[in-house]
Formats: C-alpha cells, structure tokens, sequence
C-alpha cells in the first residue's frame, strides 16, 4: 500500500519448498493498493488485486500506537531495526530462555503481545508477554523465548478492541 504504485516488471508469488512443507507451496495473491497506480508490468502465475486504500481505523487521538522490541537477553536491539539477515541487528549465542522486552506507546495497559520469531529451519514460534503495565503513554511488557539455531526475524503484534 502506497499513494503511488509505478514501474515495469513481473510480480509473482509462488510456492518453494520449505522443510515444513516438502511438496511445495501453491501460489499466492498480491494485492496492491495505491490512489494512483501505473505500475505496467505483468503479474506471472499470481492472482492479484488492484485497490484503492481502504480507511484505516486508528485511536481517536492523534497520538498512533507504536510497540518495539527494546532488548533480548540484555542485549539491546536498534530502535530502527532493519530485520535484515545480512546484517542483523542483534547477535545472540544463547540456548537457554532469552528475556525480551518490549515498549509500547498509546496502547491500551493489559494488553498482552504476541512476538513472533521465524527460522528458515523451524516453525515459526509464537510467545505471549505479560501484560503492559504502566500507562498509555509509555508501557512495558516482558516475553520469554529459547530461539531455535541459526537466524531467525522476529516481530511484535498488538491487538485491542476499543
């Protein structure tokens, strides 16, 4: 989703193999969003979408909602993270449980986040954090995880109703 989508080329989305996944995956869908959209290349064996955005439905105040990760096992993790594997943002050696923390703004305090940590090599593991305790204008909550060898993305979700 962008205010411009534009250029050539090929899109696709297919299926590769995955050690979870021996056979192979089936295709997949894109969708791309833009108020203005000249993108002119071509979408090869992939359903796709063309949309306008849709309305966002974000807190009443102007103040949006942010959570990041602030450190895993005491070590601390860049407040822009990249998420690259080229260049990780975060070296951990470690195979015992591995204390994340995790900051949050403008979201409701009881909330409960779920921090998910992929692995080329195993199933994605999904960790719940104790609830965020502090106020909305700066919370904190804490996960434990034991990551799996070798690389491995993680990110953070929060959801609440209001």
């Amino acid at each position: 989703m962008a205010p411009t989508i534009a250029g050539t080329g090929i899109i696709t989305a297919t299926g590769g193999s995955h050690v979870n996944c021996p056979g192979g995956g089936a295709s997949g869908i894109v969708r791309l969003e833009a108020f203005q959209q000249t993108f002119t290349g071509s979408f090869a064996g992939t359903n796709y979408y063309l949309a306008t955005p849709f309305t966002l439905f974000v807190p009443a105040s102007t103040a949006q909602p942010s959570i990041m990760v602030t450190s895993i096992g005491g070590v601390a993790v860049p407040p822009n993270s990249t998420g690259s594997f080229t260049v990780p943002d975060v070296v951990l050696n470690s195979s015992a449980p591995l204390t994340v923390n995790i900051q949050a703004t403008n979201i409701p305090t009881g909330t409960t986040v779920n921090v998910y940590f992929a692995n080329e090599s195993f199933a994605l593991q999904t960790v719940v954090s104790s609830p965020l305790a502090g106020t909305m204008a700066l919370s904190t909550a804490t996960a434990t995880v034991t990551l799996h060898p070798g690389y491995s993305e993680g990110y953070v979700v929060a959801t609440w109703t209001q």
